[in-house]
Formats: structure tokens, sequence, C-alpha cells
């Protein structure tokens, strides 16, 4: 499913049932995100955050542009990244994809530039985006 949520604490509270990590979805709708259709039958495939993310700086003034809300400083987007990846590992999903990985022509959401500039130093974009566990949680 997609959730462009930007408060890093829904995701968990979503997608985070213990019997999710098991492969059970236990409720059908976490939030406004339906899992499974009706008349379907979950059969423990792996769930997956197809999409999530979205926050974009600011857009100079006049600029088109398309996020799901907008930070204004680089030290905000570095925070938003981190919270919302921190909560997709501690989920307890099969997997999670950050969109947009690169901006594209109307969506300026991503870490990286159209021309594949990081928005953000590498080094500390590395450790965002490799995170395994949120600190002073429990191994996922």
């Amino acid at each position: 499913m997609h959730d462009y949520t930007q408060d890093a604490r829904v995701l968990p509270e979503r997608y985070g049932h213990p019997s999710l990590r098991q492969g059970e979805i236990v409720e059908r709708w976490p939030g406004a995100k339906r899992l499974v259709l009706d008349g379907v039958r979950h059969q423990g495939e792996p769930v997956v955050l197809s999409e999530f993310g979205g926050a974009t700086f600011e857009p100079a003034e006049g600029a088109e542009w398309f996020g799901y809300d907008t930070v204004s400083t680089k030290e905000d987007f570095a925070e938003r990244l981190a919270g919302l990846v921190e909560a997709a590992v501690d989920s307890g999903l099969a997997g999670f994809c950050f969109t947009q990985f690169t901006d594209t022509e109307q969506e300026i959401n991503g870490p990286f530039s159209a021309d594949r500039q990081p928005k953000l130093p590498v080094r500390e974009l590395h450790e965002i985006l490799t995170r395994t566990r949120a600190p002073g949680r429990g191994a996922s």
C-alpha cells in the first residue's frame, strides 16, 4: 500500500501489530488504508509499504511542485526523512520503498535532485537510509 503520512508515529501504529510481523493481517483497515480487498482472503502474503515519504523543501516562489508536505530547511528535511525511515523499519512490514528517490518534473520530494545531486551530505543520507532499526529499540 501507499501511505504518505508525514507523522512518523503513525506508521508503527498502523502497521506495527505483532501479527503483521508473522504475515497475518488482523485489521483490514489500519487508519484509512485497506490492506486486503473485500472478498479476498489474506493468505500470509507479505505486506509492503510500496510508497511513503513525499516531503519537499519549500519550493522557490512561483515554482511548480508537488509533495505531501513541505519543509523549509535541510535540517527539517533530514529529521523528517530519518523519522519516516526509522518508523518504516520498526513497523514490522516485509519491505518499503521511499517516494521519490529523485525529484521528477513536478514532484520535488526526493533526497536527490532530478540531476542526482544529494540534498543532504552523502554521509548523512547513507546513515539515514541504511538504518536497520531505530535507536533504542530492538532489532527488527
